[in-house]
């Protein structure tokens, strides 16, 4: 929401465009850093939770605060860029983010679990 914000009121131009996104990338590993440790902690201290279950939810959760992130803040940009009003993107991207956040736990919940049997 900042970044269309800054965009409708011109705090965001061609010139800031870079250093912003580029504050978004540290934000959002930071909080994959500080998400994935409590969500770490919460699975691993929970009844009848094997490591590897741990750890693919871990690596999901990652993943996906990850790419909500950076999703999140270069999707006005491109709807700006390919002609539509970036205020779009607040809607859109909590469905893109519902369905490619299922998708990125079962991907990587099979590429983790399928190694242990």
């Amino acid at each position: 929401m900042r970044i269309i914000r800054g965009m409708a009121v011109g705090l965001i131009t061609e010139d800031t465009r870079k250093r912003i996104l580029l504050r978004e990338v540290a934000m959002g590993i930071a909080m994959c850093f500080f998400l994935s440790l409590i969500g770490f902690f919460r699975v691993h201290f929970s009844a009848h939770t094997t490591t590897n279950e741990t750890i693919a939810i871990t690596v999901s959760l990652s993943a996906i605060v990850f790419f909500s992130v950076i999703i999140g803040s270069m999707l006005p940009f491109f709807l700006k860029f390919v002609g539509f009003d970036p205020v779009h993107a607040s809607t859109s991207i909590q469905v893109i983010m519902d369905i490619s956040g299922v998708l990125i736990t079962c991907i990587i919940s099979t590429l983790i679990l399928k190694q242990v049997k």
